[in-house]
């Protein structure tokens, strides 16, 4: 073919639509296999999408700063400059006006829309516009003021003096991920006590003579999850239907707080990596996804996980199961020099036997 288009890809199972944050090349402009043509956001990254072959860029059919509709040609490559594009096919047109001179945030511009909302209405400061300014606006607007055409009519359910807010893809994403312990496990709870003493000891020796930014204590511990998987092997199995199905390799996933939300990130290949491989892999992991470029296969996949809320002084918290994984483990701050460590387990795969073994094994660090 002589032509060939740059699809909007679908990424997430559950994202219909992905926000377009950039698109990188102009029509006319020569491109290489490979090269970075535009960047879009899913619920859980960054993702860049690449020249699947090298030629000229024909069309653009889209506008960054909307949200897109996955399957949808974005824009139209040729080998040739003086190659014609096919007619676009008939579909709603996207709207393609400039936004004033604020910046509009994702988050916020596809608030607006759903809201069917004019950001010249939304004060907020001089060179943002926030889904929390569009937020503001919603509540603070009196009961009864005049709704945009899309907005929902009230009912039982959505009375006249509240506003409804759709939920954002990153939103949708965590929901259907809290459906999954609610749906398919059975989840129950333990703890043990966690030697703090030891491992803070073995955390700030471990790498004797390595520079490091910060102390690798949560990932040691993390490490040591994936080591307890060769003792405790249902701890990283699933059951489905009539079958356990062990998985072979270990992807541990981390969750981490960043600023658009809460994100697991997945070290594939976990049990293949020696313990300074996967310390310097998870915190690398960390910095793309508080910088939001993850790529799919780094934020998906885990088959066990770890959790810590000890920053904000928690003591004792009792995680969701992520979706396909039989446990996750939960760290708290210490309480009266008293520390727990604790696992939510499904148990259709662990009993809590097995389950309270396999976090013994982790709750004491490695010996030297």
């Amino acid at each position: 073919m002589s032509t060939q288009p740059l699809v909007i890809p679908r990424i997430n199972a559950n994202d219909d639509e992905l926000a377009l944050l950039a698109i990188h090349v102009a029509v006319g402009q020569s491109v290489v296999e490979g090269q970075v043509l535009a960047e879009v956001e899913t619920s859980k990254a960054v993702v860049e999408l690449n020249a699947p072959c090298a030629g000229y860029v024909l069309r653009i059919d889209m506008s960054a700063g909307h949200n897109v509709p996955v399957g949808q040609p974005l824009l139209w490559l040729g080998k040739n400059a003086t190659d014609l594009a096919p007619t676009p096919s008939a579909s709603p047109a996207l709207d393609t006006s400039v936004i004033g001179k604020r910046r509009i945030t994702t988050k916020a511009l596809l608030l607006l829309r759903q809201l069917n909302l004019d950001e010249r209405e939304i004060p907020s400061g001089d060179k943002e516009l926030t889904r929390e300014d569009v937020e503001r606006y919603v509540l603070s607007r009196p009961a009864g003021s005049e709704r945009g055409e899309h907005a929902p009519a009230p009912s039982e359910d959505n009375p006249a003096d509240e506003q409804m807010v759709e939920l954002t893809s990153w939103e949708r994403a965590m929901c259907d991920s809290l459906s999954w312990h609610r749906d398919e496990a059975v989840p129950c709870y333990l703890e043990v006590p966690l030697d703090v003493e030891g491992w803070d000891h073995y955390a700030s020796t471990a790498f004797s003579g390595r520079e490091a930014m910060v102390s690798p204590l949560l990932a040691l511990m993390a490490y040591r999850a994936v080591e307890a998987v060769g003792y405790f092997p249902r701890a990283n199995a699933i059951l489905s239907g009539r079958h356990y199905h062990f998985r072979q390799s270990v992807n541990l996933g981390f969750m981490v707080k960043t600023p658009k939300g809460l994100v697991m990130v997945s070290v594939n290949n976990s049990n293949r990596m020696d313990t300074f491989e996967f310390v310097s892999a998870l915190s690398r992991l960390q910095r793309r996804a508080f910088s939001s470029k993850l790529r799919p296969d780094e934020s998906s996949g885990a088959t066990l996980a770890f959790t810590s809320l000890a920053n904000v002084g928690v003591v004792r918290h009792m995680p969701a199961l992520p979706p396909k994984c039989s446990l996750i483990i939960a760290h708290s701050a210490p309480q009266d020099s008293l520390a727990r460590l604790g696992v939510t387990y499904d148990h259709r795969v662990l009993d809590g036997d097995t389950a309270a073994s396999f976090l013994n094994f982790i709750a004491n660090p490695p010996k030297p």
